[in-house]
């Protein structure tokens, strides 16, 4: 495995300047070269941005600049915060974008232990114990009901709501983003016994716990808080390919177990089986993905198509998922599941990060096709990707930045607007599906050549 220089970055900051008043022109049509250059120039920025301009807070919050709503200031979710950091370990960005690998890895290596000490610190992932001040006044929320068994809890004087939240792959985004950095060898863990960075008793102890909340009849909520809203077969896949990170990396981690003297609380054959049971479970009903919004069973829901991004799964499961999704795909963005109606029973909303799931997904499966000589599948995946891209580069070019999503208003005849908040890890996503784009043009244009 290569081995990581660590050294001090200067992460600074940076004003953003993307935002002109000169009208956006497609990509469709142009030259390879200059939707390359185009497509990584968006990709650098938005990312740089996020980095640079990160507030000075322990972790890194849900929302850049002014939030909709004031309870969101300066907060952050488990997920939130990995799909911030998750961009510094994505094989493309590293492939694509090498002349951010330095500071990316900085910026991983500053928030991921804190997010790993901070877990270190709760004696059973979900309670409070003797943490560090600065670890206690993170401004991190949590993922459980159990954190908050009231409405509007105060935990270490803060308030924490009760969103029924059961969001596990959450915590597999943990396993998965730690994973990724520790094979590529950055140096996330302690590396010797009396170094006070996290241990990786952590991942062991997280994934062990995960194993046991999931089962064939334990639905959880998948990405959405809402307690109508039960997702089992993308969480589980989420969870599985945490546990299959953790059990690539368990060598190591037995190692570092041996170094700082303490007990794995899960053995090698216990992972393996915890990871090959939920694979047997998840075969069983994913990607045929199954909700109950309102009480009504739904075929499609935008966790589907996350997990795209997220899991490594067959090009079949990708397929169908892609046409399962179909029916939640707007001008400016996906709607979370059918029969959304967000905030009121007759306002709809439009959430811009789907677009981007979209493009990254697609972006992969064409470069797979080009690389496999089916040209005609290719280029259909790869024109509809840059349709997709189009959509979310001219929001970005006349707003400033990438809004959440888009609501209808209904004190302006239900008209759709864009919200105020500009989430981080929506940025970063920007920086990974452009990294993809990158890549799969990159094929169509090598493709073209060898027609030619």
């Amino acid at each position: 495995m290569p081995q990581v220089v660590e050294r001090e970055v200067d992460l600074g900051k940076q004003v953003d300047v993307s935002h002109t008043k000169a009208p956006y022109r497609s990509l469709l049509g142009l030259p390879f070269q200059e939707q390359r250059d185009r497509v990584r120039k968006l990709g650098s920025d938005r990312m740089t941005f996020v980095v640079r301009n990160l507030p000075d807070s322990y972790l890194p919050p849900a929302i850049l600049g002014e939030p909709d709503d004031d309870s969101f200031r300066d907060t952050s979710w488990t997920r939130d915060i990995e799909e911030t950091i998750a961009p510094a370990v994505d094989p493309y960005v590293r492939r694509y974008f090498p002349e951010l690998t330095e500071v990316l890895d900085a910026f991983y290596l500053k928030y991921q232990r804190r997010l790993l000490q901070r877990y270190a610190w709760e004696n059973e992932w979900w309670r409070f114990d003797q943490r560090p001040q600065q670890v206690r006044d993170s401004n991190v929320m949590m993922v459980h009901d159990d954190l908050a068994p009231t409405t509007k809890a105060m935990v270490d004087g803060r308030r924490v709501e009760d969103w029924s939240h059961n969001q596990l792959d959450a915590l597999a985004r943990v396993l998965s983003v730690s994973a990724d950095g520790i094979k590529q060898g950055i140096p996330l863990l302690a590396q010797t016994p009396d170094d006070i960075r996290p241990t990786g008793e952590v991942l062991l102890k997280m994934a062990f716990y995960t194993s046991n909340q999931i089962g064939p009849n334990n639905a959880t909520h998948g990405i959405w808080e809402n307690k109508h809203c039960l997702i089992p077969g993308s969480t589980k896949a989420a969870l599985n390919q945490g546990h299959i990170n953790t059990f690539k990396i368990h060598r190591l981690l037995q190692q570092d177990s041996q170094q700082r003297n303490y007990p794995l609380h899960i053995t090698t054959p216990e992972l393996a089986e915890a990871t090959y049971q939920g694979v047997r479970e998840q075969n069983s009903e994913f990607p045929y993905e199954w909700t109950t919004p309102y009480g009504h069973p739904q075929p499609a829901d935008l966790s589907q198509l996350k997990t795209c991004v997220d899991v490594k799964l067959p090009s079949s499961y990708i397929e169908i998922i892609l046409k399962q999704t179909e029916s939640l795909e707007g001008e400016l963005g996906y709607i979370r599941f059918e029969g959304d109606t967000w905030r009121k029973e007759r306002e709809h909303a439009y959430w811009a990060i789907g677009l981007l799931y979209r493009i990254y997904t697609e972006g992969q499966l064409a470069t797979m096709w080009f690389n496999h000589g089916n040209k005609e599948q290719a280029q259909s995946y790869l024109t509809h990707s840059l349709l997709m891209y189009d959509r979310t580069a001219k929001m970005i070019h006349e707003y400033g930045k990438l809004p959440e999503l888009h609501y209808q208003d209904p004190e302006d005849d239900f008209k759709f607007k864009p919200n105020k908040n500009d989430l981080a890890w929506g940025e970063m996503m920007v920086g990974r599906a452009s990294a993809v784009m990158v890549g799969a043009l990159q094929a169509a244009e090598q493709s073209s050549l060898i027609a030619a």
